[in-house]
C-alpha cells in the first residue's frame, strides 16, 4: 500500500518465508565468477542508430495488446481489433506492476504480477510462484519470447524499489508453453540473477533489437546519469554485461517507468527522487547496440496544485505527446507536446495540468487509442478520450471496473512489438526437378537438402532417401516432397511434382537383306523396340528379276548368287535404350560382269541410350575381318569406304544417323532400284520420349 510520506512512500510487501526463500535459492541457476564492468557506451546520434525492429501490423499489435489484468482482480478485454474496452474480474491481484503476454491474434497465453506467473486459465503455472522481485516496484516484471525457441519465454523481475532505497537485483525466469498439456510452466531456469546486485530499479522494460531475433532489457541506475541494457538472445542473455548508456543528469532514487513508444523508436523514461525532483527524458533507441540516447529532458512541475511524486510517463499512440502522473499531495495528470520542439526547454513550455486523479497512479496507452490512468483503490480508470487530439477530453472515472474489483498504483505492460519469427528450416530439392519430363524406367536420383540459420536440422525426409532413386517406373505426373525438421519443432515441406513418359523405340538386327527377304533379322522392320534374337544356320538364294533389268546386264539369271554362313541378329529394349547387332560369320556374292564379293566376320552394332527425354548417347560400329572383291584382297576392318562400281557402288562400314537413330552396315551394294540393294550386317536402334 502507498502511504503518503514527505520523503518517500512506505508499502506493505508480504514477507518471504525462511522456507520460501531457501527453496527459491535452491531452485535457481546460480552464476558464478565476476560479470565484469558494465561496457559504457559513446552516446550516439539518433540518426547513426539502427531502430529496433517492427515486423507487425498494426492489427497485430492491437491483437497483442487485448488482455490488460491489474490492480486487485481488476482486468480489460479490448477485443482482437483493440476497438472494444470490455471490464472482467481476473482472480489475484497486483500491488503495482504486471505484465500480460498475448499472441497477434489475441489469445492470451500467461500473466505475471510479479511473484507468480499466471496461465491463460488464470491458474498459478507449475513451478511459477516465488518469483524475487519487490511488489512495490513500479515495473515489477516484464516479459518477452525467445525467437529462436518458439513457445519458450523470458520473464524479468527486480527487488529494486524506492523503500530499498532504489536499487535491487534484476532477475529472469524461462516460461515453456509446451509443458503442463499446453499451459506452460516455469522450468529450472528461475530466478536467474541478471546483472549486479545494483542493477535493477523500479523501472523495467524489453525492446526488441534490430534484427529480430533477441531483446535488450532495460533498466535504470538509481543515483547514478545511466540507463542499462542487457541483451538477450533466443538462449538467454548474452553476456549478462550491460550496455550502459549515459545520461545528463542522475536518475532518482524512487518511482520510475520505461515505456516504448508505437514505432519502438524511442523511450520514454519517468524518474523521481526522494528530493521531490521528477524529471521526464525522451530517448532514441538504436537497436543494434542497445544505446539509449537522450532527445529531450525536462522536470515536472512542484509546488501547490502539482502533486508530490512523479510517477509514470507513457507517449500517446501517435507518438506527438508525453502524458505523465505524479502521486500525493492533489495526484495530477499532465501532458507535454513533442511534434515540432527541437529543444527540452521547447517541450516543457507546452505543459499542460491536465486534471487531478485522485491517489493517482500509472498512466498508459491502450489500443483503442485511449489513455488510461489508474487512480490506487478507485473502482473506475481515468480516461483520456483524445490523446492526441488539441482538447485531450479527460474523464476521471471514466471506465467503471466490474464491481468487486480496484485500481492498483500501476497498469501491466504488454509484450512490445512483433519480431520476427525464426526462420523454417530452408528445404531445397535438386533431383527430381519441379516440372521436369522423365522418361519410363529412367535412372534418377534424388538429390535433396535441408539447412537453417537459426537451428540444427533434425531430419530431413524425402519420399525415398537421398541418393536413391525416385519413381519413374509408370508413366504420369508423380509428385515428390522432402520434408526439414528443426530442434525448436519448426518444419518445412517443399513439393515438387514431374512427369514420366513412355519411350517409343525402334531396333533391328538384319544379317542379310536383299530381295525384300531379311532372314535372322531380330524384331521385324515394323515392330516397336523389343528384345529378340535370331539365327539362321545358312542361305543360298538365286536373284530372280526383270531380265531387261540393267540392260539385261543379269541375265540370264544364276543360281546361287548369295550364298552365307550363319546368320544371328539381336535386339535389345531397356529404360531409354534401343540397341541392335547383325553378324554375319560368312557370305559370298556372285553378280557376274558386275563383282563377286566373298567376306567373313562380319559385325554391327548399334546403341540409343536416352540420358534425358532431351539429350540421348547415340553411337554405332561395324567391322569386316576379310573381304575380297574380285579376286582381290582388301584389308577394311572397321574404317569407312566406298568402292564405285561399274553400275552402283559398294559401301563398307557406312553410318546413316538421323536425330536419335542411327543405322550402322557393315556392306551395302547399293544397285538401281532399291529392290536390287544387298545389306549384309545392317543394325539399327533409336528411341526418344512419347508425349
Amino acid at each position: 500500500m502507498r502511504t503518503h510520506h514527505p520523503a518517500r512512500r512506505l508499502r506493505a510487501r508480504r514477507p518471504l518465508s525462511i522456507a520460501a526463500a531457501l527453496a527459491t535459492t535452491a531452485a535457481a541457476l546460480t552464476i558464478t565468477g565476476s560479470l565484469g564492468a558494465p561496457a559504457v557506451a559513446d552516446p550516439v546520434s539518433a540518426a547513426s542508430g539502427t531502430a529496433p525492429l517492427q515486423t507487425c501490423t498494426a492489427a497485430q499489435v492491437r491483437a497483442s495488446e487485448r488482455h490488460w489484468m491489474f490492480g486487485n482482480s481488476a482486468g480489460i478485454d479490448f477485443g482482437v481489433a483493440g476497438d472494444t474496452a470490455t471490464a472482467v474480474k481476473v482472480p489475484g491481484a497486483t500491488v503495482e506492476g504486471s505484465t500480460v503476454v498475448t499472441d497477434t491474434t489475441g489469445n492470451l497465453l500467461f500473466w505475471s504480477n510479479g511473484s507468480s506467473i499466471f496461465n491463460r486459465d488464470n491458474q498459478v503455472m507449475p513451478n511459477g510462484s516465488g518469483l524475487l522481485i519487490n511488489a512495490s516496484a513500479t515495473q515489477t516484471v516484464a516479459a518477452f519470447p525467445s525467437i529462436t525457441n518458439p513457445g519458450t519465454y523470458f520473464v524479468v523481475t527486480t527487488t529494486g524499489a524506492s523503500e530499498v532505497g532504489g536499487d535491487g537485483q534484476l532477475y529472469y525466469s524461462e516460461v515453456d508453453l509446451s509443458l503442463d498439456g499446453g499451459l506452460g510452466a516455469v522450468t529450472s531456469v528461475k530466478n536467474v540473477p541478471l546483472g549486479g546486485s545494483t542493477d535493477g530499479s523500479e523501472a523495467l522494460t524489453a525492446v526488441p533489437n534490430a534484427t529480430g531475433d533477441g531483446f535488450w532489457v532495460l533498466s535504470t541506475k538509481a543515483d547514478a546519469p545511466e540507463i542499462l541494457a542487457f541483451e538477450f538472445d533466443g538462449d538467454g542473455p548474452v553476456s549478462g554485461t550491460p550496455v550502459v548508456s549515459t545520461l545528463s543528469t542522475a536518475n532518482g532514487n524512487q518511482y520510475g517507468t520505461l515505456n516504448i513508444s508505437k514505432d519502438l523508436t524511442q523511450v520514454v523514461q519517468q524518474t523521481g527522487s526522494s528530493t521531490g525532483r521528477s524529471q521526464i527524458r525522451v530517448l532514441d533507441v538504436d537497436g543494434a547496440s542497445g544505446v539509449l540516447t537522450e532527445r529531450f529532458s525536462w522536470d515536472l512541475p512542484t509546488g501547490s496544485g502539482t502533486g508530490n511524486n512523479g510517477y509514470s510517463a507513457d507517449f500517446s499512440p501517435e507518438g506527438d505527446y508525453v502524458y505523465a502522473t505524479k502521486i500525493f499531495g492533489g495526484a495530477r495528470l499532465y501532458r507535454y507536446e513533442l511534434e515540432g520542439a527541437s529543444t527540452s526547454a521547447e517541450v516543457e513550455a507546452t505543459g499542460e495540468n491536465i486534471a487531478a486523479i485522485g491517489n493517482g497512479g500509472q498512466v498508459r496507452r491502450a489500443p483503442d487509442g485511449r489513455m488510461y490512468v489508474a487512480n490506487r483503490g478507485a473502482a473506475a480508470l481515468g480516461v483520456v478520450e483524445t490523446p492526441d487530439a488539441a482538447s485531450p477530453a479527460f474523464t476521471a472515472n471514466g471506465f467503471p471496473l466490474v464491481a468487486g474489483t480496484v485500481n492498483g498504483w500501476g497498469l501491466p505492460q504488454t509484450v512490445t512489438g512483433c519480431p520476427k519469427p525464426p526462420n523454417p528450416p530452408v528445404v531445397e530439392v535438386e533431383g527430381p526437378a519441379e516440372g521436369e519430363v522423365y522418361f519410363e524406367g529412367q535412372e534418377v536420383p534424388a538429390s535433396y537438402s535441408c539447412t537453417s540459420p537459426d537451428s540444427t536440422i533434425t531430419s530431413c525426409e524425402g519420399t525415398v532417401p537421398n541418393g536413391e532413386g525416385i519413381d519413374t517406373s509408370t508413366p504420369g505426373q508423380h509428385e515428390f516432397s522432402v520434408t526439414g525438421t528443426d530442434d525448436k519443432g519448426l518444419t518445412t515441406t517443399t513439393k515438387v511434382t514431374y512427369k514420366v513418359v513412355a519411350t517409343v523405340g525402334l531396333c533391328r538386327g538384319t544379317p542379310l537383306s536383299l530381295l525384300n527377304l531379311t532372314p535372322g533379322t531380330a524384331n521385324g522392320p515394323t515392330s516397336p523396340c523389343a528384345s529378340d534374337s535370331r539365327k539362321v544356320l545358312r542361305i543360298n538364294e538365286r536373284l530372280t528379276t526383270n531380265p531387261s533389268l540393267l540392260g539385261g546386264l543379269l541375265n540370264p539369271l544364276l543360281r546361287n548368287t548369295v550364298s552365307t554362313g550363319v546368320l544371328t541378329g539381336t535386339t535389345t529394349k531397356g529404360a531409354g535404350l534401343a540397341a541392335a547387332t547383325a553378324t554375319v560369320d560368312d557370305a559370298s556374292v556372285s553378280l557376274p560382269g558386275l563383282l563377286t564379293l566373298d567376306v567373313s566376320g562380319v559385325h554391327s552394332e548399334v546403341r540409343s541410350q536416352l540420358r534425358s527425354c532431351t539429350a540421348a548417347d547415340v553411337a554405332g560400329s561395324s567391322h569386316i575381318a576379310t573381304l575380297t572383291l574380285n579376286g582381290k584382297k582388301i584389308v577394311v576392318g572397321d574404317k569407312p569406304l566406298t568402292i564405285p562400281l561399274v553400275v552402283g557402288s559398294l559401301s563398307l562400314n557406312q553410318q546413316v544417323r538421323t536425330g536419335n537413330t542411327v543405322t550402322q552396315r557393315a556392306i551395302f551394294l547399293d544397285l538401281p532400284g532399291n529392290l536390287l540393294d544387298i545389306a549384309i550386317g545392317e543394325s539399327t536402334a533409336g528411341v526418344v520420349c512419347g508425349s
